[in-house]
């Protein structure tokens, strides 16, 4: 069976397993790690989870888990900080074209590596209230969810080759975390392959 064929099963065989299951689990590391933000306008003090923040004033910077800033995000009361934005169109659009240019290795810079639930965060985020959405909104949510299936497209070759030849910690590095354990899945599956394949064990007994 060939690489791509070898993959195309692995995903089928996961597909409704492992998969979900890792993947919901970095999304509730995601909504509990923590990113800054700038508030909009002033802000009271208000209590979320038993715990107090607040009060403050518009400008001041702040960091929050990312279960609070979406309710924060949501209500418009405050903006990512500019490192935090790693989520904005113009950066997964820059991240996209550096791939693109480097089709043999992984770009050593990645903003985050919670970038594809960040992103999938965000268009859920920019849906919740569909029914007042203006045209710009709509246009942003389309353009987001297009440069980013393209990243992650691109991305993935260059994970499958990863996998293929062997995962340092340098490339661990660069991936996201669910690129990280698509890679890990993957390279795993490969070196019992590699083994089977050969084995004469595995063969059956001459004769009758």
């Amino acid at each position: 069976m060939s690489l791509s064929g070898l993959v195309s099963e692995f995903l089928r065989l996961v597909m409704y397993s492992g998969v979900f299951e890792a993947v919901a689990r970095l999304r509730m590391d995601f909504l509990n790690d923590l990113r800054s933000c700038v508030f909009k306008k002033d802000m009271n003090r208000f209590q979320v989870g038993g715990r107090t923040f607040g009060p403050y004033k518009a400008g001041a910077q702040a960091e929050f888990p990312n279960w609070i800033l979406d309710v924060l995000l949501k209500h418009d009361v405050v903006e990512l900080a500019p490192e935090d934005a790693f989520d904005s169109l113009p950066r997964i659009r820059n991240l996209y074209n550096t791939e693109r240019g480097q089709p043999l290795e992984l770009h050593d810079s990645l903003p985050s590596r919670f970038l594809y639930v960040a992103l999938t965060q965000k268009i859920r985020r920019l849906k919740h209230d569909s029914a007042s959405l203006d045209p710009r909104t709509y246009d942003e949510i389309e353009k987001i969810q297009q440069v980013a299936s393209f990243l992650r497209d691109t991305r993935l070759s260059k994970i499958l080759r990863v996998a293929k030849a062997g995962i340092s910690q340098d490339m661990i590095r660069r991936m996201t975390m669910e690129e990280k354990w698509l890679c890990e899945e993957l390279s795993s599956l490969l070196s019992r392959w590699r083994s089977a394949v050969l084995d004469e064990h595995g063969l059956p007994n001459d004769g009758p």
